[in-house]
């Protein structure tokens, strides 16, 4: 029997952290030939150049399609979009994969599934479902839902969500999101092994900062990062970890701001392109508190029972866990924040916290799917129209006699 060709695609780090073992789970098993196609941020040295934690990993790469410009305008993130089509086009002509399988929200997803959907490839989607108004990946998650035949979404919530917009129950598959894999699996740093690595004084509080661009809402960004930086210079005794963002519109002007304060406080902030994986798990289990607007802060941190200020809209929709301090924005609602994450409290009452985004387990779940789908019949995909009175009668009877 053929092995089953199933083709993963990775951009970012983000979803590459996702999406790791489910990589590994797959080439290890006699039955299934996995191509890895790295493209977007991974391939560029001015995000981190992260395609080198995917070769350090040991996943062999099938393809690199370069796509980015140099610019993060809206126009340039266009622009890449349309390489990305081209050099996906070409990259699964040549693989032929029997399934694509793709992880998340970001930009690069919609060329990538649009070429999949013309050479007739199923797509699997992981993480759909999902609502977030604050970013323009909320389009983006719902459009590749609809382009994709097999779905795994990380909640119940978000499951409802897939039935919503139509997609077949058989189809659907909960499996908790895949990034909290990494917290069964890796065996973190200890303190003072990470604070040698990345300069942090073991005996300060350490507060991981990650900001994104709100891609959708216009919000002013540099005035958001600035009230942050301002609350945090009147916190005592901590250490910031600030991390770049993701290569989103208008993402260049937040790597900006990050190194101006570092270079001005450069024993207080500390930045790091990307901190991998490990840093990044062994980081939050050993911070003090995180704040941002990454997804991390909704995932992730509840897992490591850390208290995380998640400011702004760019997360707004999703599922909250208790240990989520919401902010908008202003230095008031802030330093409202920070004094609530350093409440012995509410600290103490994210001891027993159980994520609501999963147990760790996913990537053996979202492989054993794979393997035992049948593709046949995948690419035929109904529409499920749960609502039928948005029917008008003569539709239900079967539309007009000619």
């Amino acid at each position: 029997m053929a092995k089953r060709k199933i083709c993963i695609v990775t951009a970012a780090r983000s979803e590459y952290s996702a999406s790791k073992w489910l990589m590994l789970e797959l080439s290890g098993d006699p039955d299934v030939e996995l191509q890895v196609v790295v493209t977007g941020s991974h391939l560029e040295s001015r995000h981190g150049l992260t395609v080198e934690e995917i070769e350090r990993d040991g996943i062999p790469i099938a393809a690199r399609v370069p796509m980015m410009c140099d610019s993060d305008t809206p126009r340039a993130v266009a622009e890449s979009m349309g390489r990305c089509a081209l050099g996906m086009a070409q990259t699964m002509a040549r693989l032929e994969p029997d399934l694509l399988v793709v992880l998340g929200d970001r930009y690069e997803l919609l060329p990538i599934c649009s070429a999949a959907t013309m050479l007739n490839i199923p797509i699997a989607h992981i993480s759909g479902g999902d609502i977030t108004e604050g970013a323009v990946d909320d389009a983006i998650r719902h459009a590749v839902t609809k382009l994709a035949h097999l779905h795994f979404p990380g909640t119940e919530r978000s499951a409802k969500v897939l039935r919503q917009l139509g997609e077949d129950e058989s189809r659907i598959f909960v499996v908790g999101e895949p990034g909290l894999d990494n917290f069964n699996r890796l065996d973190c740093l200890d303190r003072e092994t990470l604070g040698r690595d990345l300069g942090m004084a073991p005996d300060r509080k350490w507060v991981l900062l990650t900001y994104h661009p709100e891609t959708r809402t216009g919000g002013d960004d540099s005035a958001v990062l600035a009230n942050i930086f301002h609350v945090l210079d009147q916190q005592e005794g901590i250490q910031v970890m600030m991390t770049y963002p993701n290569a989103d519109p208008g993402s260049g002007r937040i790597v900006d701001l990050m190194r101006e304060k570092h270079a001005e406080r450069p024993d207080r902030y500390r930045l790091e392109k990307s901190l991998g994986q490990l840093r990044f798990i062994s980081i939050l289990k050993q911070a003090w508190c995180m704040v941002g607007n990454s997804s991390s802060i909704l995932f992730e941190a509840p897992s490591a029972k850390l208290p995380a200020i998640l400011v702004g809209d760019r997360q707004k929709g999703r599922l909250s866990p208790v240990n989520v301090i919401p902010a908008a924005g202003n230095p008031k609602s802030l330093q409202n924040a920070f004094e609530l994450a350093g409440n012995n409290e509410f600290r103490a009452g994210l001891r027993d916290l159980v994520n609501p985004y999963g147990d760790g387990h996913t990537a053996c779940r979202v492989a054993a799917i794979l393997k035992k789908t049948e593709l046949a019949t995948l690419l035929k995909k109904p529409f499920v129209l749960r609502d039928c009175s948005l029917l008008d009668e003569e539709d239900r009877n079967g539309g007009a006699q000619g």
